[in-house]
């Protein structure tokens, strides 16, 4: 899929955004990825969601997960400014959930 949006390689800040677009029988890879902000995520999210809905899966089997991180700085600490290390624990941080 075409990144134009704004998306973060290294986490730079305590505060960004994760959205994720997949579709439940999981026959589409879904998509992941973290943005500086809500903007550039809601943007992102209606690109994968034509796209999925393109490749013939149903809007009702389609998964979004949108959520908002504002870390502290011992948090932000442990991931290093390491997108894969925030992938890795993504769950185990704290975060507050936009739509899911």
């Amino acid at each position: 899929m075409d990144n134009k949006y704004n998306t973060l390689d290294t986490i730079s800040t305590n505060h960004f955004y994760y959205a994720s677009v997949g579709d439940k029988s999981g026959d589409m890879v879904g998509n992941m990825e973290i943005f500086p902000t809500l903007d550039n995520a809601k943007m992102w999210v209606e690109v994968s969601v034509i796209h999925f809905l393109n490749n013939g899966v149903e809007k009702d089997d389609i998964v979004i997960e949108l959520f908002e991180y504002n870390l502290t700085d011992e948090e932000f600490n442990s991931i290093k400014n390491n997108v894969t290390a925030f992938f890795d624990n993504l769950y185990e941080l704290p975060y507050k959930v936009i739509e899911s």
